[in-house]
């Protein structure tokens, strides 16, 4: 029969009162006080209500190989998260050590053999009703010596955490990231891939910037998994705990709350395009000469430009990353950072209008109707399955390109919009090209 903890003060006061609760060791630093909890679950396994609580008292658990056979009704209400997590254990000897608020819960021989002596013997348990005593559940844990492990740093390269191994943050530029021991804070990914393999558990959060994120079956992940500007894979059998931000879309566990309509996806693709026309029309307005620059060198060597985004872009964010990892490079590198976003869109809106100017070129020669439609174009192609990914890549990466290729147009170096180039000489001052 299932186990029956009722949340009612007589019950509750009785058991706290007489220290009769679990034989549940407390190691580490305990706040005297804790959240409080409410808990009203019918045949809820022991893993399930120990997540529960931790969500509720915004911890994070280490657990392993816990036995899901049998199951409980838990009605709590209002109670010390620490006491809660108590009545879970109730039936077992555990030792539950917390590092800030990442908990680790082990056997009490296990915890022993790593670092301290054996607790006393487990004294008896008060029940307030006369059923017989449940079949004692184990919950086992990581060993505690090894509960947070060392943070990793890569740039530019791979990093694959070991089936045994246990790592603390971890953070990748750059490089592919493959996980199969355990992650017991945040993994955050730029600029590259993350796989997160069977039996692989990741505590805190997964985040990937400009890459992609694929979580196998059995793998677990306790809190958020966001992608922006890639993909992720998430196979059936994986555990996700917190929510999966993808783009706009948000789902929270297995069910999505993004649900976005198709006249809602089409507004949203629309307000971005307009406003890629109005940043690129300000842009020909106060600086002509240079956005022809631009231009120029997207129409005259695309596959070359292309090939510099490349390259271009992932040496500034390895830039960047580098520069930010001292407390004073941070305001630097946010700066460059800022610039490099200007620059980047000043050549996108640079190959929109080329993209334009070679459409209706024989037509109109003005250089905000060439960005007009280069613009529709950009939208149009969005929404065409497997395509839109290939044309926002190439109009990207072009884009970095030729802002790589001109020296911003003329802003660093000395090649200016008025230099004698190869395919500038003839053009400076005018929107001809």
């Amino acid at each position: 029969m299932n186990r029956i903890v009722f949340a009612s003060s007589l019950a509750l006061t009785t058991a706290l009162s007489s220290g009769a609760l679990a034989e549940v060791r407390h190691d580490g630093t305990w706040p005297i006080e804790t959240k409080h909890v409410s808990i009203d679950a019918t045949k809820i396994t022991h893993r399930d209500a120990i997540l529960r609580i931790a969500k509720e008292a915004g911890w994070s658990v280490v657990l392993r190989d816990i036995d899901d056979a049998q199951t409980m009704d838990l009605h709590l209400t209002d109670l010390p998260a620490d006491k809660a997590l108590d009545v879970i254990l109730a039936d077992g000897d555990f030792v539950a050590k917390r590092d800030g608020t990442l908990i680790t819960i082990s056997t009490a021989k296990d915890a022993a053999a790593a670092v301290t002596p054996p607790p006393p013997p487990p004294t008896p348990i008060a029940t307030a009703t006369t059923e017989p005593p449940p079949v004692p559940t184990a919950i086992v844990a990581a060993p505690a010596a090894t509960t947070r492990g060392e943070d990793r740093i890569v740039h530019g390269g791979s990093l694959t955490i070991g089936e045994n191994e246990t790592v603390h943050d971890v953070t990748v530029f750059g490089g592919s990231l493959d996980v199969k021991g355990t992650v017991t804070g945040n993994m955050t990914v730029f600029g590259g891939s993350c796989h997160v393999r069977k039996n692989a558990h990741v505590v805190g959060n997964a985040t990937a910037l400009g890459g992609s994120i694929d979580v196998d079956d059995g793998a677990q992940v306790d809190g958020d998994v966001g992608v922006v500007g890639g993909s992720l894979d998430r196979h059936k059998g994986s555990k996700i705990n917190g929510r999966v931000h993808k783009g706009e879309d948000i789902e929270i566990g297995s069910a999505s709350s993004g649900g976005k309509s198709l006249l809602r996806e089409v507004s949203d693709a629309t307000t971005r395009a307009a406003m890629l026309f109005v940043f690129g029309a300000v842009l020909f307005a106060l600086g002509g000469d240079r956005m022809n620059t631009l231009r120029v060198e997207a129409a005259s060597r695309p596959m070359r430009a292309f090939a510099l985004g490349l390259v271009g872009g992932l040496v500034f964010l390895l830039s960047v990353g580098f520069i930010a990892m001292t407390i004073i490079g941070i305001p630097v590198a946010i700066v460059l950072l800022l610039g490099g976003v200007f620059a980047a869109y000043a050549g996108i809106c640079a190959v929109l209008a080329t993209v334009g100017k070679g459409l209706i070129g024989h037509k109109s020669d003005n250089p905000h109707v060439h960005l007009l439609v280069g613009c529709l174009l950009f939208l149009v192609s969005g929404a065409i399955p497997f395509v839109s990914g290939l044309v926002t890549l190439a109009v990207v990466l072009t884009g970095i390109g030729v802002v790589v290729a001109t020296r911003a147009a003329g802003t660093v170096g000395k090649n200016g919009p008025t230099s004698a180039g190869p395919y500038r000489s003839t053009l400076a001052g005018t929107s001809t090209y």
